[in-house]
């Protein structure tokens, strides 16, 4: 049985710190964990120097179904460390109740994570986002990425994947461009997914204790952040970023196409 956790033990000293800046710096250590994993990976001629890793200088890459399991698994790591820097009490929950937490934040953060930074890296192209943190899809490669898979699948394939960018990766890369999130907005917004805890999971009631503890200190930081940079209409943006997060939530069920594409190419 894991031990229980009480809100008291941790915010006394937690409290004073803006927990959007303990996100925002959290989610800097997962773009540096994936940056720094995925380029290292590279080999030969696509091989990166360290300090141009460093600083940016790299291409991106269109990606391959082995490129994107790849950067799945470094995702999921990378996120531990994210929940791990952002909340106290995350380390004293049991590694299958962490496990848990972060399977069901990683599609959500995926598709916010993937909308936002394709804003300024892919401007106008809808359909053209983010599948790792150093490689990219877009309907013109369509045929390139079936092609390295060796599927028998190959039409259906790149009907399914083509329907997946139109209907679900567009519209969304749309509303976040629309919306275009700061990054204090940014880091809010993965702080309201990873606490949605779904009422059908089976998790102790202290999860839902500490999922209403930090949507209420958000909440109370992104109102301190408005006052600060004397936003007058926040109650609006605020409510336009909380759509934003349920639209978010929406999409995740659609990104279900996404395992039918694996399925069609063997992966």
């Amino acid at each position: 049985m894991p031990t229980s956790t009480t809100l008291s033990n941790t915010t006394n000293h937690t409290d004073e710190i803006s927990i959007i800046e303990r996100m925002k710096q959290a989610y800097k250590t997962v773009r540096a964990i994936r940056r720094i994993s995925e380029l290292a990976a590279r080999s030969d001629h696509k091989s990166v120097a360290p300090m141009d890793s460093a600083n940016g200088n790299y291409e991106l890459l269109p990606s391959t179904p082995a490129l994107m399991n790849e950067g799945s698994r470094l995702l999921a790591t990378a996120l531990a460390e994210f929940a791990t820097t952002s909340f106290d009490e995350f380390t004293s929950f049991s590694n299958d109740e962490q496990w848990l937490l972060v399977c069901a934040f990683q599609k959500p953060f995926h598709i916010s994570d993937i909308a936002y930074r394709s804003i300024a890296e892919f401007g106008d192209k809808w359909t053209r986002h983010f599948t790792g943190y150093t490689h990219f899809m877009d309907i013109e490669y369509i045929e390139q990425y079936t092609a390295a898979s060796g599927t028998e699948h190959h039409e259906e394939t790149i009907r399914t994947t083509r329907y997946h960018y139109e209907k679900n990766i567009k519209p969304l890369r749309i509303e976040f461009a629309r919306f275009a999130p700061r990054e204090e907005e940014l880091a809010a917004i993965f702080g309201f997914l990873f606490w949605n805890i779904d009422t059908d999971q089976e998790v102790r009631q202290e999860f839902f204790d500490f999922a209403e503890h930090y949507r209420t200190r958000i909440l109370e930081d992104l109102r301190r952040y408005y006052a600060r940079q004397q936003f007058a209409e926040y109650g609006q943006r605020i409510g336009e970023l909380l759509c934003l997060c349920n639209l978010v939530l929406n999409r995740v069920p659609n990104h279900t196409n996404i395992y039918e594409i694996a399925r069609l190419l063997d992966v």
